[in-house]
């Protein structure tokens, strides 16, 4: 870091030596000279700490000095301590317009980005933006839903996946990035990618698995088998390990049909409202009633025999291995395979190798990447089709 500084300490030790000598001699200059210093990932070779006092000390030099700092870096470091009045991106060209871009402003803009998505790094690769629904910090013991999805497809290096959560968090952050990143400034499109878990059709600006979960797309003999000849442990007879990816389905049909349930019931809530005791005690008297009359209505046992009917098809088809949820069937399947001294994140590592050479599973992952190009190229057309056309330049008009 000192190395880093060097021209620098030494032009300022240079101006002040130059400075004692004017004024001894009568000289004296008004003028502070003016520096201008590009440095190209200046972060190397250090802790993220010193990045952070790097960043600290180029702010003390500027605000004292006619010195600026003009950096180049790869470090979510030094683009999440960066300020939104510091943080710059090289947009593509388009027209006459600066290329250079804040990155977000104002302030508020920034922070919901990272309140959103915990880091701002994403600004800066110039990809599409792929917001994931899978768990959004580490996952212990396993893969990721995004780590699955570049491990499956070379075509994942086109985007930026970051994952969101839950369904309701991608859909809420789809929305939010897309206003706080205009594609006409950064050409960058913002989509989702959720579960199908739901029926119906794809949220707006998101597309959805083929099957229930990514994990489902693994569950199929071949490939397991695969994975485990990759993993050097013998295969299992194709009848015994459909046989156990059975008992794994079998042994998930009261779950599935709890999900289903609690998907087709809406939801009670108690709560004491009231600025007295009467009053509260009334509020509960009147959500108890209501859910008394809800208890003795048919719906509870309409939506029993519906889920039942549904989670009994599937078993009897087969059609289980896509329509349930896939993290909870793979973990099952898993332990049916006894795989002692073989991780699950292993194994889900092996699977997902060994389906990047598997045709059918390649063939659904190709048609969810297919759909999110078609999602962001619909994004783009649109928002650029409302911007006001450029006027032309007077070499143009003439």
């Amino acid at each position: 870091m000192i190395l880093l500084f060097l021209p620098l300490v030494e032009s300022e030790i240079r101006d002040n030596l130059t400075a004692v000598e004017e004024i001894n001699t009568a000289h004296a200059s008004t003028q502070t000279p003016s520096r201008l210093f590009l440095l190209d990932e200046p972060e190397l070779h250090l802790h993220p700490d010193r990045q952070r006092r790097m960043l600290a000390y180029m702010r003390e030099r500027s605000s004292t000095k006619a010195n600026q700092f003009i950096l180049i870096t790869h470090s979510p470091t030094i683009l999440d301590e960066a300020a939104d009045d510091e943080l710059y991106v090289l947009a593509p060209a388009r027209g006459n317009n600066n290329q250079l871009q804040k990155a977000a402003s104002p302030t508020e803009r920034l922070d919901a980005l990272r309140e959103l998505t915990g880091e701002s790094y994403f600004l800066s690769t110039g990809r599409n933006i792929v917001c994931v629904e899978g768990e959004a910090g580490p996952v212990k013991g396993k893969l990721s839903d995004h780590s699955l999805i570049e491990l499956l497809s070379n075509r994942s290096g086109r985007y930026t996946f970051v994952p969101m959560g839950g369904r309701s968090q991608v859909l809420a952050a789809v929305g939010r990035l897309r206003d706080s990143l205009p594609v006409d400034r950064y050409g960058v499109s913002v989509v989702g990618l959720v579960d199908s878990d739901r029926a119906g059709a794809d949220p707006e600006g998101c597309v959805s698995w083929p099957f229930c979960e990514i994990e489902n797309a693994l569950i199929q003999t071949d490939l397991i088998n695969a994975a485990l000849t990759a993993l050097k442990v013998p295969a299992v007879e194709p009848a015994a390990l459909d046989a156990i990816i059975a008992n794994a389905g079998e042994s998930l049909k009261d779950d599935e049909i709890r999900l289903r349930v609690t998907r087709q019931l809406s939801s009670i809530t108690i709560r004491p409202i009231g600025t007295t005791i009467d009053e509260i005690r009334h509020a509960y008297e009147s959500s108890i009633a209501e859910m008394n009359t809800f208890l003795e209505s048919d719906t509870l046992q309409i939506a029993l025999d519906a889920a039942n009917d549904e989670v009994n098809k599937f078993l009897a088809d087969g059609s289980y291995i896509r329509k349930f949820r896939g993290k909870r069937l793979l973990r099952k399947i898993y332990a049916g395979l006894d795989l002692r001294n073989i991780s699950y994140e292993r194994f889900c590592y092996a699977l997902a190798v060994a389906g990047r050479s598997h045709p059918a599973t390649m063939s659904e992952i190709n048609a969810v990447f297919d759909a999110l190009d078609a999602a962001a190229r619909k994004q783009t057309e649109i928002l650029l089709a409302a911007l006001p056309e450029e006027p032309e330049s007077p070499a143009e008009a003439a």
